[in-house]
């Protein structure tokens, strides 16, 4: 990782960033095995029971892996909370509704300037925080 892509360390979200680094490495290391090489599977056979297996560790911490690319993303969005429903559809809520600060969602202008209240600026699925139209709280 080049020092351009590393997370700030300082700055409006730089603590969230710093906790989803932790909870996302937390979660590829307590998600690796260990081969010991004395099974009598296949390569083939060895990813599909053992999706990420560690390849290197650092005093006693796993700190690389080898694995699908999809499984990793999978574990990473699990662990830093990411939400999926049955049909894939992102379960959204803003980062600004998370911390009760439901104006900022609610506007129409963010720190970047123009954007659409209550919705994800990625694949537009809308807010669920009961503070909106449509929110949970009216859904109940």
């Amino acid at each position: 990782m080049s020092s351009e892509e590393v997370p700030p360390t300082s700055g409006p979200g730089s603590d969230m960033v710093a906790v989803l680094r932790s909870n996302a490495i937390r979660a590829l290391q307590s998600s690796s095995y260990s081969c010991d090489g004395k099974c009598e599977l296949t390569e083939e056979e060895c990813m599909r029971v053992h999706p990420i297996t560690e390849t290197c560790r650092h005093h006693g911490e796993v700190v690389a892996v080898h694995a699908y690319i999809a499984d990793l993303v999978d574990i990473v969005l699990t662990a830093i909370g990411v939400a999926f429903g049955p049909y894939g559809e992102h379960i959204y809520m803003s980062t600004s509704c998370l911390h009760g600060n439901h104006g900022y969602c609610q506007s129409n202008t963010g720190l970047c300037g123009n954007k659409i209240p209550a919705q994800c600026k990625t694949c537009a699925a809308r807010c669920i925080c009961g503070c909106h139209p449509g929110g949970a709280q009216e859904r109940k």
